[in-house]
């Protein structure tokens, strides 16, 4: 409880104002069960070994880290490598494509895929 400035008589209780830590406890039991959960899917086997996202070591880097290993092994084994992906309607629906299409090309991308 903190003292409502201007109140002389602190043995009112309308004198106090009441406090929340519920953000910080609610975040905080968040992040533990949201551990807790992710440690239970990988230990009992709830999820496929190549799931990734929110989950320990398994992050969106580490899958094209794989990726690129996947691809570098097949062109080194002179086999050919493809990528088959599928859009999610509505996911990017935010990204400003000029300006995705400037970012691309100015890393190099070439210009069939940086259309």
């Amino acid at each position: 409880m903190i003292a409502k400035p201007g109140r002389r008589d602190l043995t009112n209780l309308r004198a106090w104002r009441p406090i929340s830590l519920l953000s910080c406890l609610g975040k905080g039991l968040e992040w533990l069960v949201a551990r807790r959960l992710a440690w239970a899917c990988i230990h009992h086997g709830v999820l496929h070994p190549q799931q990734a996202g929110a989950l320990p070591k398994r992050s969106a880097t580490d899958l094209i880290a794989a990726l690129v290993h996947d691809i570098k092994e097949a062109f080194a084994c002179k086999k050919v490598a493809t990528l088959v992906t599928m859009d999610i309607q509505g996911a990017f629906d935010t990204v400003l494509r000029n300006r995705l299409i400037l970012r691309l090309r100015e890393q190099g991308w070439p210009e069939h895929l940086a259309r």
